[in-house]
């Protein structure tokens, strides 16, 4: 495992005003620790307020906006993760966490040394252990969970093996293919189609890229291969999509 592609530790710091539009989704999981400063976090279906002493969590793929005061400085420990395990009808969202005191003890001892070592990889381990104990889960159908992050991984990415999409999901390829069959009817690499195809829509409602360069874009192999994938799940040409928002 690269340790420096899957976790990423930092101390945040900045004395100016900050918003950061997250809606494309979170690349990581995050814990979080306010040390100084305001902070507000906005999704669709959570706000948090938060101020010096919380302790927070920003789940995988969420779409948020954070809004940091102007006020002084603001200072926070970030850990970053991509990996979570997935529980078979929980999941956890975007909020607040009413920290154990070890919680504390345990931060401070990351705050001091954040370099990737097995040291600090396994006090950040224990950390996650104190946090989850009195964190808020919702429920969640656990084929239905590893559908939905899939295929917001497959939006984000026009890149990828669907083995990626599996390691990301923490899960195996045949697992991937057995959930999307349950949950969608059609197997992960239809998905990742159907997610090309929406970006290629918006691509031609919204720019003035030819249909050849949006093809290429998106990594298919030719333009005619693009055009009858596309013709497949819209029934129509990308011509007619394009006139069409443009009457």
């Amino acid at each position: 495992m690269d340790y420096k592609e899957e976790l990423a530790f930092y101390d945040v710091s900045f004395s100016k005003y900050r918003h950061t539009d997250n809606r494309r989704g979170s690349p990581y999981h995050y814990f979080a620790y306010m040390r100084e400063g305001n902070g507000r976090i906005l999704t669709e279906h959570e706000e948090l307020l938060l101020e010096a002493g919380d302790f927070f969590y920003i789940p995988l793929n969420a779409s948020y906006q954070s809004w940091w005061t102007n006020e002084g400085t603001v200072r926070f420990d970030s850990f970053g993760f991509k990996h979570f395990p997935l529980f078979h009808e929980k999941s956890y969202p975007l909020q607040k966490i009413q920290a154990p005191a070890m919680a504390y003890e345990l931060n401070n001892k990351l705050y001091l040394n954040k370099n990737l070592t097995f040291q600090t990889i396994s006090t950040f381990s224990l950390l996650v252990g104190c946090l989850t104990e009195n964190m808020r889960t919702v429920n969640v159908c656990s084929k239905e969970y590893i559908v939905s992050q899939a295929e917001k991984y497959m939006a984000a990415h026009t890149e990828y093996h669907i083995s990626d999409v599996a390691r990301h999901c923490g899960i195996s390829e045949s697992g991937l293919y057995a959930a999307f069959r349950s949950e969608r009817g059609y197997p992960p690499n239809a998905g990742k189609q159907k997610c090309l195809i929406n970006r290629a829509i918006e691509l031609l409602v919204s720019s003035d890229m030819t249909v050849d360069e949006i093809s290429l874009q998106l990594g298919f192999h030719s333009p005619t291969y693009f055009r009858r994938i596309f013709a497949s799940h819209t029934g129509k040409k990308p011509s007619e999509i394009r006139k069409e928002r443009t009457i």
